[in-house]
């Protein structure tokens, strides 16, 4: 039967993506802990971390068909670290720091460079990219606090053993073939009015 957390979780799921879901040419790819994640998601997601560093995009996407796999398992893997990180309901980044790489970000949407021309494809607008950029910055300061544990603790090596822990507690579903990578169709604007 259906639970109503599970509801809540795709519904929640549904409005943290929500400019990016609406759009055509879109498919499921995983379900972790019960919140399905498309591939447009993914897409946006990768673009927009990668966006992030400091030197400028030089092709118009990140993810190709050769590094699918290594893209989704990235994916994965922050998708899940955002979860715990939600579920501690800590690792918010500062609103100084989030604000200067938001100026960052737009200038490259407004730039006409790769990161341009790829947000167009995918759907993303500048009003988009507030949440996106929160969910990489809470993944990033996650995994920050993790390390400096782990160093501080002399655990060297074991950054890996954390993540492989959070990792072999959760529900993580693929979608048929979301291994093998599918071209994204631009999003269509439609309507408006005529005049």
């Amino acid at each position: 039967m259906f639970k109503f957390h599970n509801l809540i979780k795709i519904f929640v799921a549904f409005f943290l993506f929500a400019p990016i879901t609406n759009a055509i040419g879109d498919r499921l790819i995983v379900s972790i802990n019960g919140v399905p994640y498309t591939q447009r998601q993914a897409e946006v997601y990768l673009n927009v971390k990668e966006a992030l560093k400091a030197a400028p995009l030089k092709t118009s996407s990140v993810i190709t068909q050769a590094n699918w796999p290594e893209a989704l398992t990235v994916f994965i893997e922050d998708m899940v670290v955002l979860q715990e990180a939600a579920r501690l309901g800590s690792f918010a980044a500062p609103d100084e720091l989030t604000s200067k790489y938001l100026i960052s970000l737009k200038t490259r949407l407004a730039s006409g460079g790769p990161f341009t021309d790829r947000a167009k494809i995918l759907g993303l607008e500048d009003s988009g990219l507030g949440p996106i950029l929160d969910h990489v910055l809470r993944v990033a300061a996650f995994r920050r606090s993790k390390e400096r544990s782990d160093a501080a603790g002399q655990n060297r090596g074991a950054t890996v053993k954390w993540l492989d822990d959070l990792m072999t507690r959760q529900t993580i579903r693929r979608f048929d073939d979301a291994m093998q990578y599918t071209d994204i169709h631009p999003v269509l604007v439609t309507g408006g009015e005529h005049g």
